[in-house]
């Protein structure tokens, strides 16, 4: 079984514009036309596992970091209710701000592709041959010449909003924005602040800030051991180990930083009299 595919051409000596699309038959037949169908349909995706444990995961190994560092450095004013107050403060706005920035960033996002696919359709309708060539010239460094892709050109020339799609994806890298992104970051906020009061348990029961501070410290370091693994799995599965110790070393660091910080105000409070 045959089929018909487009051939492109030079242009005649005296029209230098563009090319010229010839449809002559396809010998590969339905087996060439399976092939389009696939590359298509290609959809490439990074991760094969599910996205709601990976929205779960990473809002856990984010939502140590912050909390651990900030009880850290109001543990030293020896005043655990601060310590509490003062990170549940900080959970419940950072939370908010990861929904909302979440949300107005996708809402930009899918303006953006909304207006970037009514310029293709414009575009389109108007010079298909001028699009055709960009799709070919856009091949060229792959060495994916005019006749290889024939195939594809025709039955994209025979569906606009295919042909749009395709442009967009392939060439633009303008994809759809997804539906459930919001879903998404409902889930890593919620994620975040569960995480986030790991840190602030041990001062929930025990009254010395500081000794609060130190079995804190075992229990948000283990944390940090746990979920910078897992987390570290779903991006570089060989690299889990050393994602885990930078879990470690960015949370002590920034713990240390906010203790020998507010330790230094505490003890220089002449400093900030100007205030």
């Amino acid at each position: 079984m045959s089929s018909t595919v487009v051939i492109v051409t030079d242009p005649p000596s005296n029209d230098t514009s563009s090319h010229q699309y010839e449809t002559v038959p396809n010998e590969e037949g339905a087996e060439g036309a399976e092939e389009t169908e696939r590359i298509i349909h290609r959809v490439e995706k990074r991760f094969n596992r599910s996205d709601i444990i990976r929205d779960i995961v990473n809002g856990l190994a984010d939502g140590l970091t912050v909390p651990f560092a900030l009880s850290a450095g109001l543990s030293s004013l020896g005043n655990r209710h601060l310590v509490i107050l003062g990170c549940l403060a900080q959970l419940a706005a950072s939370t908010i701000s990861k929904v909302i920035g979440e949300w107005a960033t996708s809402k930009a996002a899918e303006q953006h592709f909304w207006l970037e696919r009514n310029n293709e359709i414009l575009e389109v309708k108007n010079n298909i041959e001028a699009e055709i060539q960009e799709m070919i010239d856009a091949m060229q460094p792959y060495e994916i010449d005019a006749q290889a892709l024939a195939p594809i050109i025709e039955k994209l020339s025979n569906d606009p909003e295919k042909f749009v799609d395709f442009r967009m994806k392939f060439e633009s890298d303008i994809r759809k924005p997804d539906p459930a992104r919001f879903l998404s970051s409902l889930i890593i906020g919620t994620s975040y602040f569960v995480s986030g009061l790991i840190p602030l348990i041990p001062y929930f029961f025990i009254r010395d800030s500081i000794l609060g501070l130190y079995i804190s410290s075992g229990v948000t370091f283990a944390c940090f051991i746990l979920f910078g693994y897992v987390k570290s799995l779903y991006a570089y599965p060989s690299k889990a180990i050393w994602g885990a110790m930078q879990s470690i070393f960015v949370g002590f660091f920034a713990a240390v930083s906010a203790y020998g910080f507010v330790l230094l105000v505490k003890h220089h409070d002449d400093l900030f009299e100007f205030m």
